[in-house]
């Protein structure tokens, strides 16, 4: 918990930002939970399980993608909307002010770096190795 708690404080998040959290084990549900207690109005998890991902929906996540199943980054543009590319020219970027890794997967940071906008905030606890 502490882990997950240290990572959404690390985020600075405010209570507008649109937030996903990749990962729904222990850290990523305790990160769920620290953002919403920070006043995060909008969080979703993906993960690929979907008990993990009912209890995610369980513990207050304000929607779930299984990453099997759909594409994330469509996803996150239907849920946060669509924002200001990071990089002119590259479509497709979603609204999601802050990207919290607590997965440990390669794919999560292209993910991440796919989706996001210019000005949004990329934070890890997952353990890459």
């Amino acid at each position: 918990m502490a882990v997950a708690r240290h990572g959404a404080n690390q985020c600075k998040p405010k209570p507008a930002d649109k937030v996903v959290v990749f990962g729904a084990g222990p850290i990523g549900l305790g990160a769920t939970l620290a953002f919403k207690s920070l006043g995060v109005s909008r969080v979703v998890v993906v993960d690929l399980i979907p008990s993990r991902l009912d209890k995610a929906l369980q513990i207050g996540a304000d929607a779930v993608i299984n990453s099997a199943e759909e594409p994330v980054v469509q996803r996150l543009i239907e849920l946060h909307g669509a924002g200001e590319a990071g990089i002119p020219g590259l479509p497709g970027r979603a609204g999601t002010d802050i990207y919290l890794d607590a997965a440990g997967a390669p794919a999560v940071i292209h993910t991440a770096l796919t989706a996001a906008k210019k000005g949004a905030t990329l934070g890890i606890v997952g353990v890459h190795k």
